[in-house]
């Protein structure tokens, strides 16, 4: 098969398996990042020297599936990645490792050069969608035409359930149904279903908690549980073909979902903050004061950097439309850094959180969304 690719000043292996295990450097902070690449070689055809080199240099047997018009810029110039499928080869002893797709974008976020951090990002979002896109044609496969019907509409639900809780570096990972994130929500659901004795008893007061008026932490806990739990039924129901008990349970989690937005749509800068890292009424884990230098954080300098990320999205040509959130907010970070350090706020974040921000903001923002489109 031959692949027509851009012409670029490097190559690329992208390299995944049976099970969407993505193959990476076991030691990225080298300065080369956690994918394979090779400089251009002008006699040799691009698929011809990568499928070369993986033999040569690692002892990877492989088979490239695809080849991407996409060009990622990195340090020395571009860069065209080509999704390769493993065969064989021993990949511990070339200081190769796999891992889980959640794994590799926390991975990303944990490299300590930036130009290297963004390049490596804009890769594996071309990967993240490829699998996400063959998960979905598999699964999609051992369906019959009503359950599609009906998996679609469940699809864009669990979409939305991604967008308002999964905001964090650790819910990266595809999208919807399909996504690394909201598989998670439903395993760990229905485990923790598993171990009730009473099931009934869990849920009834479960559900007559998030019920309650107010927007207390424990009332943003519950309603963002009873989400897990009501998302884990409605799978169940899908695929067992009960559709009307399938129904009943989405209908449930979109009434927790508008009363957790209806938290989150409110004016205190506290619980937008909250609401961005994920609503967890708390920030994950996160040392608080550590992701933002100020804990005093003004709401003017906030609105002042929100204007500098929608000044720079429309310029259409740092990204494509095509582009995931993540990576779009990985191509302008540069751009809006330097706008708001003309505002005297280069200074307001600290390491990698202003690509986040960026990314968090375009995930809630309307006016945002509508300039990527």
């Amino acid at each position: 098969m031959t692949f027509d690719v851009p012409d670029a000043s490097y190559y690329g292996a992208l390299i995944t398996n049976d099970s969407f295990e993505i193959l990476v450097r076991k030691n990225a902070n080298t300065g080369e990042g956690l994918f394979l690449r090779w400089p251009h070689d002008s006699d040799t055809r691009p698929d011809l020297l990568v499928q070369s080199c993986l033999d040569k240099e690692f002892g990877v047997n492989a088979q490239l599936i695809e080849g991407y018009d996409a060009i990622v810029f990195i340090k020395g110039g571009s860069l065209v990645n080509f999704i390769v499928h493993y065969l064989g080869g021993d990949i511990e002893a070339v200081g190769l490792q796999w891992v889980t797709l959640k794994t590799a974008w926390e991975l990303v976020f944990k490299l300590e050069d930036h130009e290297v951090l963004l390049s490596d990002s804009a890769s594996l979002g071309v990967l993240d969608r490829w699998i996400r896109n063959r998960r979905r044609k598999i699964a999609e496969e051992s369906f019959d035409g009503e359950q599609k019907k009906w998996l679609e509409k469940f699809d864009r639900l669990c979409d939305r359930v991604r967008y308002v809780l999964g905001r964090d570096s650790a819910c990266y990972g595809g999208d919807g149904l399909y996504s690394e994130y909201i598989k998670s929500i439903i395993s760990s659901a229905i485990s923790t279903m598993k171990e009730q004795e009473d099931l009934d008893l869990y849920l009834n007061d479960l559900f007559g908690r998030t019920s309650k008026p107010g927007r207390s932490a424990a009332r943003e806990a519950d309603l963002i549980q009873a989400i897990h739990v009501s998302l884990a039924l409605s799978s169940l129901d899908l695929y067992n073909a009960e559709y009307t008990n399938h129904v009943k349970e989405c209908r449930r989690v979109l009434g927790f979902l508008v009363a957790l937005e209806n938290i989150y749509g409110s004016s205190s800068l506290e619980i937008r903050r909250r609401a961005i890292e994920g609503g967890n009424g708390r920030w994950r884990g996160h040392d608080k004061a550590g992701r933002i230098k100020s804990d005093q954080i003004k709401v003017g300098q906030v609105k002042s950097i929100e204007s500098a990320i929608l000044k720079v999205l429309e310029d259409k040509k740092l990204y494509r439309k095509s582009d995931r959130v993540d990576v779009i907010a990985g191509k302008i970070a540069g751009a809006v850094q330097g706008e708001i350090s003309t505002l005297g706020l280069g200074d307001f974040f600290v390491d990698k959180d202003l690509q986040l921000f960026i990314w968090h903001f375009i995930s809630e923002n309307k006016v945002a969304r509508g300039l990527i489109k």
